[in-house]
């Protein structure tokens, strides 16, 4: 009695909360046309806290039946699966509060499986344990994975289309990422989904990071944000920045170190595939048909010229790239510039006494029209087993969730990227810049399908800083058999 007593009046504080805090003015993208009623007048399509409403029909209730999710674990997967109540991390308290809130919307219960690792360095055997599962009969409604197996699940037929469920799943409502969707398409086929649904994937977002005391210091420099306000923040732009700022301020090593300072660094080389996403490149595309194919861009002149002149820039002493975790330089002041993600700055802004800045990563040059985005792997990509009986109710339960976490967990996240450390408004515009500017690439979401040294993402990623040659076409011409070979068996299994 009195665990539902604490249940009950947590789902009571979390809406007296939800109706008192994180109001935001919609945005441009979540306005649509009111509806006319039968009465002829206009019904908001908002609710109170300013959130575009979604469709659920009130009054569902499946009678507290069990819908089973097979999760992940791993610490950066507690974002996203808060099983027990946690005090003490603000995003995990309101995704709590956001699976109570479902539950008692929908009356169901909701049984996260979070018995199996499955980051990154477990993902084939997450994989393996879980197909296994599957065959064996373990009851499982939906998969809610880190974001490369799933495709190994919907090649491997454990998934179902979600497009066949768009009575209740509504992609076009802003709690689902629309350029998720359009990149992630096969033979007109959705088997995965992202979004609010997942506050990882907006954590995991990669940033540029700029030093704010440095950039103000050299007077032949300019806030590189203005820049990116006006569109101009270009490859060449971060090249004149990165220039002629090294400084060994490491006496006690001769040469280049980690003690030294710089003009920018990446925390890990991750990071690298935020450089092809900003310039609008991609690993991996889809043809006319449907079909996975290697991107005519991977070809291109566009990424042989980044290619080399990325390489020529870490071979160079104002880039530094880490054999281990690097972010420490930027937060003790040695580097203009960093390569990070939204968590990682997160974890570490209590370590810096400089002001510090947020950036997208540059555009190609002012001829792009948009800035993109792009993000780490560990965010929750969510899917509908062919093992789900009750299809409906696995359906209104994705919804809700991802309903629930736009109107909950994703204002918290806001909040603290945002608003929290430091009142900077030009930061908050940075903020939305990025988050609204994301991409997805087949290339990334399939890398768990290629051996990792003959997959596209490593051919680019680990040239940029192991002193490699800049020949791009020889590089590609020596991998592009074996990448073949690999996208036929894919394309293959969905039926091609």
């Amino acid at each position: 009695m009195k665990k539902i007593a604490f249940l009950l009046s947590l789902i009571l504080l979390a809406t007296l909360l939800f109706g008192c805090g994180g109001k935001t003015t919609p945005t441009e993208s979540e306005k649509t046309d009111a509806p006319e009623t039968n009465a002829g007048t206009t019904e908001n399509p908002y609710d109170e806290n300013g959130y575009l409403k979604d469709s659920i029909p009130a009054g569902l209730d499946y009678g507290n039946e069990t819908v089973r999710v097979m999760g992940w674990s791993n610490s950066e997967a507690s974002y996203d699966f808060n099983t027990d109540y946690a005090k003490g991390d603000e995003i995990a308290e309101q995704t709590f509060s956001r699976n109570e809130l479902v539950q008692e919307r929908l009356k169901v219960v909701l049984d996260f499986n979070l018995n199996y690792d499955g980051g990154n360095a477990d993902r084939s055997e997450y994989v393996s344990n879980v197909e296994n599962a599957l065959r064996s009969g373990t009851t499982v409604d939906l998969i809610a994975c880190y974001s490369q197996c799933a495709a190994n699940f919907s090649a491997d037929g454990f998934l179902r289309d979600l497009n066949e469920y768009g009575s209740i799943l509504d992609f076009s409502k802003p709690w689902w990422s629309a350029s998720l969707l359009e990149g992630v398409t096969i033979n007109d086929k959705l088997y995965f989904a992202s979004g609010s649904i997942s506050a990882a994937g907006i954590l995991q977002t990669f940033v540029m990071s700029v030093n704010m005391r440095l950039i103000e210091a050299d007077q032949t420099l300019i806030d590189p944000r203005e820049l990116a306000q006006e569109g101009l923040w270009t490859m060449e732009e971060f090249y004149n920045i990165c220039r002629n700022a090294y400084l060994d301020t490491n006496n006690e090593v001769t040469g280049k170190d980690a003690g030294d300072t710089f003009g920018y660094i990446g925390m890990d080389s991750v990071v690298g595939d935020a450089f092809l996403a900003s310039n609008g490149l991609k690993y991996l595309s889809t043809d006319d048909e449907g079909k996975l194919i290697i991107a005519p861009e991977f070809r291109g002149t566009a990424i042989y010229d980044l290619s080399r002149d990325l390489i020529a820039c870490f071979k160079s002493d104002d880039y530094y790239y880490p054999s281990s975790y690097s972010y420490d330089i930027f937060t003790e002041g040695r580097s203009i510039l960093a390569g990070t993600s939204f968590l990682v700055l997160m974890k570490n802004r209590e370590k810096m006494t400089d002001r510090y800045g947020y950036l997208p990563f540059p555009k190609a040059d002012t001829t792009q029209k948009e800035y993109y985005s792009t993000s780490g792997f560990p965010y929750t990509m969510w899917s509908m087993t062919t093992y789900c009986e009750n299809t409906e109710r696995a359906a209104y339960v994705m919804e809700a969730l991802a309903s629930g976490g736009y109107r909950t967990v994703q204002p918290k996240v806001y909040d603290l990227l945002k608003y929290r450390g430091q009142d900077d408004p030009i930061n908050a515009k940075m903020f939305d810049l990025i988050i609204s500017s994301k991409t997805y690439d087949m290339g990334r979401i399939f890398a768990n399908e290629f051996t990792w040294e003959d997959s596209p993402v490593a051919l680019f990623r680990k040239r940029l800083y192991n002193n490699a040659s800049d020949d791009w076409y020889s590089a590609l011409n020596g991998k592009v058999e074996s990448m073949q070979r690999v996208i036929d068996n894919i394309n293959s299994r969905f039926g091609y």
